[in-house]
């Protein structure tokens, strides 16, 4: 008799198709549950770690997502868009010099990264504001 090999299912992988999937029709809930279903079962999945604080940032919840894409970055520390995902939060939490020197290290990894350029001079234009309203 036959065996058939069959692929073993990776649910961690389906768990953040079906985040994924939620998210583009709109329920970050059910997304964020899902991404969290997803950790629970590979807790260093990076494509989930950063969507989970994508969404996070997305939802103004930035002291959820610096976790998150630390935990990459001590995987990868030149994973760039963790880098970009926690100057984001630094951002959000007002700690604008922490925001640029993210970015600067960002820059130096990948000095063409649009993204990591466009925060700059967005965190750049906030830092200057607030320091001419002092």
């Amino acid at each position: 008799m036959f065996w058939r090999k069959t692929k073993p299912r990776d649910m961690a992988a389906e768990h953040h198709e079906r985040a994924i999937g939620f998210l583009a029709e709109g329920h970050a809930e059910e997304a964020q549950a899902e991404f969290e279903a997803a950790l629970a079962v590979d807790a260093d999945r990076v494509p989930t770690l950063l969507g989970l604080a994508r969404l996070h940032l997305d939802g103004g919840r930035p002291d959820a997502a610096i976790p998150l894409c630390q935990h990459v970055m001590k995987q990868d520390t030149a994973n760039v868009d963790a880098s970009v995902l926690l100057a984001r939060a630094y951002g959000l939490q007002g700690k604008y010099d922490w925001a640029v020197g993210q970015l600067r290290r960002t820059l130096l990894i990948d000095p063409d990264h649009l993204e990591a350029m466009e925060l700059l001079r967005e965190v750049n234009a906030q830092r200057i504001a607030l320091t001419a309203g002092e």
